[in-house]
């Protein structure tokens, strides 16, 4: 009994109430039995509809997309700058102070630290192995998804902007990829177009380009 009502408050927690409803169904026998063989039974089949309820909720937390609410957050992260650069109380040192990303320094300080409380596994700095050579990236999750920064300066092109992409996603060796862009020196033509014609380009990987604003 406790075991089923662990199960259901794990898959209520996961936001699967349907689920979490049926197993607390199943948890609860009728008051008699005609006989034992016929109680034991009853227990044999409801534990395999448990079972197969929690095969399916882990087969489904499996399959789903690396990273996917990793892009979500991303794409609420200029918003989050542009927040913190609102005006502030004037007894605040920030009124003094505002927040403005000057390198790509700053853009993975602040970076790290909108993600690690999500993200506790993440990772900065972090050296993997591709095979041949260790490459570093600017961020990891599980090894799984990696994320990447860019940020454009003065005397910098689109064309090795797009180089070096090009180059990253064939060196990280991780299914997908995430290019976070910080362009203040506005060397992006066409970010739209920019961001279609790289994604998807690598074979048997997932890659993401998001511009910040």
């Amino acid at each position: 009994m406790q075991f089923c009502e662990e199960c259901e408050s794990w898959l209520n927690s996961c936001g699967d109430f349907d689920s979490g409803r049926r197993i607390s169904e199943l948890s609860r026998l009728p008051a008699r039995f005609v006989s034992s063989v016929e109680e034991r039974a009853e227990l044999e089949k409801r534990k395999r509809l448990i079972i197969q309820i929690l095969d399916r909720r882990h087969d489904q937390a499996r399959d789903s997309v690396p990273g996917e609410n990793v892009e979500d957050l991303l794409e609420k992260f200029a918003t989050f700058v542009q927040l913190l650069n609102r005006p502030a109380h004037k007894k605040s040192t920030f009124a003094a102070n505002p927040v403005v990303l000057k390198n790509e320094y700053d853009l993975q300080h602040l970076l790290y630290a909108y993600l690690r409380p999500v993200y506790t596994d993440l990772r900065s700095e972090h050296t993997l192995d591709d095979g041949y050579l260790a490459v570093r990236a600017d961020f990891s999750i599980e090894n799984e998804t990696i994320i990447e920064t860019k940020f454009t300066r003065d005397g910098m092109t689109e064309a090795k902007l797009a180089e070096e992409i090009a180059a990253d996603s064939l060196r990280y060796p991780a299914a997908h990829i995430i290019f976070l862009i910080a362009d203040p020196a506005r060397i992006i033509a066409d970010p739209e177009q920019f961001r279609r014609n790289y994604e998807r380009k690598v074979p048997q990987k997932m890659i993401r380009i998001l511009i910040l604003s």
